[in-house]
């Protein structure tokens, strides 16, 4: 079985008022203990790594993946700090629950200001209880109680979701979010509990809150806004093995980001390479291989022309299409456009690789893997061979510290 990168397609992240934000979240998270933690935890594993002898593979190994985790960390707590910071903009802070955990937070100090709202959590859903009872009867005073008892739990689901240290985080998230849309529907709980579920891979019920989405604020979202959530519709749809529905949400999402980047395209170009990839993987699956060459065709032009000015963040994309690419071209049996593919896409890698071995070796390993079926199947037993092995030892190295997600591509290899 040929493996594919990325095979959940891909989801894009909306945090409203990233571009051009007032929000400086630098400034926050310099404030911050649990964010000047892990830069340390960072600085000491570099330091670890760096006086660490080449020759020994598996602890420089280790510790690199230690690095990924705690970037990843890093890049995640700077999302859901600056996604936080939006809302605390967004909202009229008048409440005392709000203006205190307001405070707190723009201290950078994000754990007292969850807690100020985790504190009197029976009290506000006392309030919440008593201001829904009352809702029909007095809408026009309890309207905008509610309105405000929505945004202090939708703030304590943001709140949640960057506290990683709590075992019931993914839980507690839901929970605060729900409470949040049942208080009041609002554009910011909907989407943002959507893509919290597609995250946690809950694709039923995120793509029930998307249509809630899409339905409800028909009129109030922007072209990118609407694109972005047929995009994520269609995958996971498309997860889901409903292929007509998300046909129809991928070409309808590509068509608007073809739109916009006509006026925009550094800003659009990359989403609109984004869909083609997804609805040629989707046109593969359903053999209709015309289509899916077109479409990976013109994602890979798209990537290797942005990837001239920014190669350090596209450059992986040009790899992932030729991976997807040539096995297109395998299932065509057209080994020779295959191999070229294959060989073009794992030099990407390995050179990725020797600066981030945890990010990129796994996708060196799937491409040898890839490359020693084709051998194999052109009786090249000997180069088959070599590549088979190399692959296992790498997915073997990688099994030592991650075995859930590694041991299956060792039995496979």
């Amino acid at each position: 079985m040929n493996s594919e990168q990325n095979p959940l397609g891909v989801f894009n992240f909306n945090a409203q008022g990233n571009v051009n934000s007032p929000v400086d979240v630098n400034i926050l998270l310099g404030k911050s203990y649990e964010y000047n933690n892990l830069r340390d935890q960072l600085n000491t594993q570099q330091k670890l790594f760096d006086r660490t002898p080449e020759n020994e593979t598996e602890e420089r190994l280790g510790i690199s993946k230690k690095i990924n985790d705690l970037k990843d960390l890093i890049q995640q707590l700077k999302r859901d700090v600056l996604q936080l910071a939006e809302q605390f903009n967004r909202i009229e802070i008048n409440t005392d629950r709000l203006q205190r955990a307001k405070a707190f937070f723009d201290k950078g100090e994000f754990g007292e200001a969850r807690a100020v709202l985790e504190t009197e959590l029976e009290q506000m859903q006392s309030e919440q209880t008593y201001l829904l009872s009352r809702k029909e009867q007095y809408e026009k005073e309890i309207l905008p109680k509610l309105t405000n008892n929505s945004e202090e739990f939708f703030i304590l689901a943001l709140s949640t979701q960057v506290d990683y240290t709590n075992p019931n985080r993914f839980e507690d998230t839901c929970r605060y979010f729900e409470l949040s849309i049942e208080s009041e529907v609002t554009k910011d709980n909907l989407f943002q509990y959507a893509f919290f579920l597609a995250e946690h891979t809950q694709y039923p019920k995120a793509a029930n809150y998307y249509n809630q989405y899409l339905n409800k604020f028909a009129n109030k979202l922007s072209l990118e806004e609407n694109a972005m959530t047929l995009n994520n519709l269609a995958v996971l749809h498309r997860n889901q093995n409903e292929y007509e529905k998300a046909l129809k949400e991928f070409e309808e999402a590509l068509e608007i980001r073809r739109n916009l980047a006509e006026n925009n395209p550094q800003t659009y170009l990359s989403d609109v390479a984004v869909t083609l990839n997804n609805l040629a993987n989707l046109h593969r699956n359903q053999n209709e291989y015309e289509k899916a060459l077109k479409e990976y065709e013109e994602a890979l032009e798209i990537y290797r022309n942005l990837a001239k000015d920014n190669s350090q963040t596209y450059l992986s994309d040009v790899a992932m299409t030729l991976n997807n690419l040539a096995i297109l071209h395998d299932d065509q049996n057209e080994y020779e456009k295959s191999l070229k593919e294959y060989e073009e896409a794992l030099g990407i890698y390995r050179n990725l690789a020797e600066d981030n071995p945890q990010a990129y070796l796994p996708n060196v390993a799937m491409t040898l893997n890839n490359l020693a079926i084709l051998h194999d199947d052109q009786n090249e037993y000997e180069k088959s061979l070599k590549e088979f092995e190399e692959a296992l030892g790498i997915y073997r190295n990688l099994a030592e510290d991650n075995p859930q997600a590694y041991l299956p591509n060792v039995a496979m290899t």
